[in-house]
């Protein structure tokens, strides 16, 4: 089993190498790519029609964000246990930007909506 500081350690570095920034400039650089038939062949294809449907890149990095948090707080859920004991429930806050995966607070989505 991982000692918590381990675990901490190993939940930043995910933090930083698996889960995207926020910073669009991937976008572009991802909507440059061509389409191939490798593995992901199509990601510049599907980051382009998202760009070309109006979608800004600072909302396409955001959904690749949350994207991300759920793929490895769905995989850290699964290996709870010896492997990594609350490991999902300890990424929120380790979350580098402090928010816990919250909105930024310039998107609307961080403004709370009242009926």
């Amino acid at each position: 089993m991982a000692s918590t500081s381990n675990q901490e350690g190993i939940l930043r570095t995910i933090w930083e190498s698996v889960v995207p920034s926020e910073d669009p400039d991937w976008v572009e650089r991802v909507a440059a790519l061509p389409v191939t038939s490798e593995p992901l062949g199509d990601y510049g294809e599907v980051v382009r029609s998202m760009l070309r449907a109006g979608v800004p890149a600072t909302t396409i990095a955001r959904l690749a964000r949350i994207v991300g948090y759920e793929a490895v707080f769905g995989a850290l859920y699964e290996l709870d246990g010896e492997a990594c004991p609350g490991g999902h429930e300890m990424l929120l806050t380790l979350d580098p930007t402090g928010r816990e995966m919250r909105p930024p607070p310039s998107s609307p989505s961080a403004t709370p909506r009242h009926p």
